[in-house]
């Protein structure tokens, strides 16, 4: 209960430091491994993030499968937020963040993998695709 609880006020905190970076407010989405495919619809302007579960030490991440078309949706960075528990080897979140630049669709594909494992496929993968009206 105390970890959901501290989730939604790390997402609600998510939410308004990236509404802050631009005049219009952010969209945070947060893929599950039992939903891998997404469709958000983003206004022009935009930056809203995507939160994947992640966890380094086993040395997966995520990576971007291939580039969004850059008419539609820049890609503006990642990061890693740790987990609140304190244990060795606990995973956490990596946050992508992106901008609607405009309209069109474009999709984001991103795969959870070990990047010295070139001959295998990826642990999971996610396609979000962005509708900017």
């Amino acid at each position: 209960m105390r970890s959901a609880t501290a989730l939604i006020l790390l997402a609600g905190l998510v939410c308004l430091v990236l509404g802050a970076a631009g005049p219009a407010p952010a969209v945070q989405k947060k893929a599950t491994r039992h939903q891998p495919i997404q469709t958000l619809v983003v206004e022009k302007g935009r930056i809203f993030s995507i939160t994947l579960a992640s966890n380094p030490t086993t040395g997966y991440g995520w990576k971007l499968a291939g580039k969004p078309n850059p008419k539609v949706v820049k890609f503006l960075g990642q990061g890693y937020k740790p987990s609140d528990l304190k244990r060795l080897g606990a995973g956490g979140r990596e946050v992508w963040s992106f901008k609607a630049v405009g309209s069109g669709r474009a999709v984001i594909s991103l795969h959870y993998l070990r990047s010295w494992e070139k001959d295998k496929k990826p642990a999971h993968s996610r396609l979000i695709e962005v509708d900017v009206p």
